[in-house]
């Protein structure tokens, strides 16, 4: 990880995960699939809480609903199977793969005497992780969160990256392009305000080192012809 990129407070961070009154982003994080969050968010921006229902903020559905919801569009899936998350466990971060199913991973922490747990859980029973810590007497500053994402990795991958910048690794030497995976993943936090847009930076520099310089030239011929 590099945190050569200026104009972020790498120092800041949250006075506790467990806030008295929470934001609209952090009561979000309770909604476990990834469309309805989004779809929470897109009403409320709109009509505040009254414009939200009992369907898009609970943070699990029944397996009915659920499948119902799948039919919809596979994409729907998303976040749907994580696992619900345990009494005083909070999403302190999330990372979206833009895949058919739309596979959300989903950063955790919860309160255990005199620190604090990190845990990573994907929609995957088989799933492990290799974390870079599991636990931590505070809150993580928004350095130690993205060195979290970029050290930690599923159990045994063959490729770099971490969490999030492993699934373009992938993609890439499967045969996509750099261009297609533009959009790819994407990092979001209730409680780090600055991930969603650091992560943007390290996508867009990964796209930009892993495009070939003729795919370059030729998208300038294009312009200048």
């Amino acid at each position: 990880m590099s945190l050569m990129r200026s104009g972020f407070d790498y120092a800041y961070r949250p006075a506790t995960y467990w806030p008295e009154s929470q934001t609209i982003d952090q009561l979000l994080t309770q909604i476990s699939g990834q469309a309805r969050r989004e779809l929470a968010r897109f009403y409320y921006d709109q009509g505040g809480f009254a414009a939200l229902d009992a369907f898009l903020v609970r943070s699990q559905l029944p397996e009915l609903e659920r499948s119902s919801w799948g039919r919809v569009h596979p994409a729907m899936m998303g976040g749907e199977y994580l696992p619900p998350l345990r009494i005083g466990e909070v999403e302190i971060a999330r990372i979206s793969l833009e895949s058919t199913i739309y596979d959300q991973i989903s950063i955790r922490a919860r309160p255990e005497a005199d620190h604090i747990r990190y845990t990573v859980v994907d929609e995957y029973e088989d799933s492990t992780f290799e974390l870079s810590w599991e636990t931590f007497p505070a809150p993580l500053s928004l350095g130690e969160m993205i060195e979290f994402i970029d050290k930690s990795a599923y159990a045994g991958d063959y490729y770099t990256g971490g969490l999030a910048i492993s699934h373009l690794n992938a993609n890439y030497e499967n045969g996509a392009c750099a261009e297609e995976l533009s959009q790819f993943v994407s990092v979001e936090s209730g409680f780090y305000h600055e991930l969603e847009a650091y992560y943007a930076l390290v996508l867009a520099d990964w796209v930009e080192t892993h495009t070939p310089a003729d795919e370059d030239e030729d998208e300038e011929e294009m312009i200048d012809g």
